[in-house]
């Protein structure tokens, strides 16, 4: 496959899709859709398979709304939240700002920048906050590489918090293995 064909922006139901591929992974990322990764996807050439990693859409995909509570949303894939995890208030310069469940920039369109087959950068400006959210996504070796970059573009301070939010495709008999440094760990939620 050329790189021509890997950069190709699919459009299905009007959302685009970009398709980043590098050997054995492939990632579906929609800019329209905050920059949502929708698929992350490895291939098993032993037991010639692929699996998705991430859970699928318990939704149609449609375009968010500001007003958009994330229950009511696809509840699938790789979404980030910034500029918070939970619905807040916080003070402003000019007032109080109320910031949304989950943040604001899973409901905004990205510009995305292609470079290359394996590779996109996505940025959004905040409309709550005046920050201006960037990620670098890059497919390679086997891994997903995202590189981060948060700027104020106002002339006041902007609080922020981000969580990166995935939804993991989980089969029976799957496990989470972590290292011996982690001795606690709290799961929000789970279902099914």
């Amino acid at each position: 496959m050329s790189d021509e064909e890997v950069r190709t922006v699919l459009k299905s139901e009007s959302i685009e899709r970009l398709v980043l591929e590098s050997g054995a992974l492939s990632a579906e990322v929609l800019p329209q859709l905050g920059g949502k990764v929708a698929s992350l996807r490895h291939r098993d050439i032993e037991q010639h398979r692929d699996v998705e990693l991430l859970q699928q859409p318990l939704r149609p995909y449609a375009m968010r709304t500001p007003e958009m509570r994330f229950e009511d949303s696809d509840a699938s894939g790789f979404d980030e939240c910034v500029p918070s995890v939970s619905a807040c208030e916080i003070a402003g310069a000019s007032g109080k700002v109320l910031i949304p469940d989950h943040g604001e920039f899973w409901r905004l369109g990205c510009e995305a920048e292609i470079r290359g087959a394996n590779e996109v950068k996505l940025t959004a400006m905040g409309r709550v906050l005046p920050l201006r959210f960037e990620r670098t996504l890059r497919v390679d070796d086997g891994a997903l590489h995202i590189a981060y970059r948060v700027e104020n573009v106002g002339e006041s301070e902007a609080p922020y918090a981000w969580s990166a939010h995935p939804l993991f495709s989980v089969d029976e008999g799957d496990a989470i293995v972590l290292p011996a440094s982690v001795k606690k760990v709290s799961v929000e939620g789970s279902a099914g």
